[in-house]
């Protein structure tokens, strides 16, 4: 199975825009059916993306000064501002070199890579192609067990992460994913794993806590389970392209929009232009029409679905 790297980029059908239509269907239709995206620098997006990039590198060529140049390559790219560029480097250096030091020095010696950021289909119930990413797909040296490696960058603890994670529908969707793509590869298929990156700066002091599942596997009836909501929630995405002001925001306080949304108990970007969903107007200067937008073509992935 040849190595597979593709280019990182969000896709109309996957988990993210699923998972935030279940959250709070007024903020989907702003981000994934309108196209409006914030501008503003976001740390936690861009440091995962750069860890996972460079993480990426360090699996297909097992070269430490490759990964680490992929990463300041991406650094240089990212619109920092420039007052907080220093710190994002120097936490996203850190925790590659703390990363490398505790764990990725080794893998070498234990597995080898099968695949690197492949982006593969999922075919639900109600007919609906679901798109995912694995991180890397990797095979054991001793056992030969092949298995789904993610990594999760976080500013919680890593124990509450894996918890978090053990407990969601992603892994079960890269487990369904394998045996739909990589028949052959699924009979030595024992699960998937999940390294935790927390690292957190503190004035001058960088605290961090790395943390890494065991390999497990989720039960057919688990597996089948989460197969049967994402088609649930994918029918209802369909029938919500159709009118956009029926798509309601979880918990927001009126009038005028002054208020807090508890969504996901941190300030949403679309707060201020929520309740303009049907009359959207041009952006506000914290906001841009996202350029993927066109190519999205979101209307398109939902048709047949039923």
């Amino acid at each position: 199975m040849p190595l597979v790297k593709e280019e990182m980029r969000e896709s109309p059908r996957g988990n993210s825009m699923i998972s935030t239509y279940t959250s709070c269907q007024r903020k989907w239709a702003w981000k994934y059916l309108l196209g409006f995206k914030s501008t503003a620098f976001n740390e936690p997006l861009s440091f995962g993306s750069v860890i996972h990039e460079a993480q990426a590198v360090w699996y297909e060529h097992w070269d430490f000064r490759r990964m680490m140049a992929k990463a300041n390559e991406m650094i240089r790219g990212i619109k920092i501002p420039e007052d907080r560029r220093r710190e994002f480097r120097d936490k996203v250096l850190f925790t590659l070199k703390t990363w490398y030091t505790e764990w990725g020095q080794y893998e070498p010696e234990e597995v080898e890579t099968l695949a690197v950021e492949k982006q593969v289909d999922l075919t639900l119930p109600n007919g609906f192609i679901m798109s995912m990413r694995w991180d890397r797909l990797l095979r054991a040296k001793r056992s030969r067990e092949v298995f789904v490696s993610d990594t999760k960058t976080t500013g919680w603890s890593y124990g509450n992460t894996l918890r978090n994670y053990m407990d969601s529908a992603q892994p079960m969707l890269y487990i369904l994913s394998v045996k739909e793509n990589e028949p052959e590869l699924f009979k030595d298929l024992s699960g998937w794993r999940t390294d935790c990156l927390y690292v957190k700066v503190l004035k001058t002091k960088t605290n961090h806590e790395f943390g890494r599942s065991e390999v497990t596997r989720p039960s057919p009836l688990a597996l089948e389970d989460c197969r049967n909501s994402y088609a649930s929630h994918t029918s209802s995405i369909a029938y919500a392209l159709e009118d956009v002001e029926s798509c309601m925001p979880v918990s927001i306080t009126f009038p005028r929009n002054f208020g807090n949304c508890n969504a996901y108990f941190k300030p949403c970007p679309y707060l201020s232009i929520c309740h303009k969903i049907d009359d959207p107007g041009t952006p506000p200067e914290h906001m841009e029409i996202d350029p993927w937008v066109a190519e999205r073509t979101v209307l398109d992935t939902f048709k047949g679905v039923k």
